[in-house]
């Protein structure tokens, strides 16, 4: 449980860091606005995406958040 909220704040860390306004990916913002009304289409959208296609380390980042947050969401796992 510590393990997890302690990557968690890595990756939030590394997303919102100095120079948190890069362009976001429309894929990745459509996977973000559903993860909570319906995960199932989030976790689609993202398997069918590579992270290493993303040149932005925080777009990676962004990308492994949204994946950890949706697993968890279809495991019943609250990620708060």
């Amino acid at each position: 449980m510590y393990r997890f909220s302690t990557y968690y704040i890595v990756i939030l860390l590394l997303i919102f860091g100095p120079g948190a306004c890069s362009l976001v990916p429309n894929e990745l913002k459509t996977a973000e606005q559903l993860i909570e009304t319906a995960p199932d289409s989030a976790l689609h959208i993202l398997q069918h995406l590579s992270p290493s296609k993303y040149k932005s380390d925080k777009n990676r980042a962004l990308y492994v958040l949204l994946m950890i947050e949706t697993q968890g969401k279809k495991k019943g796992l609250a990620c708060e």
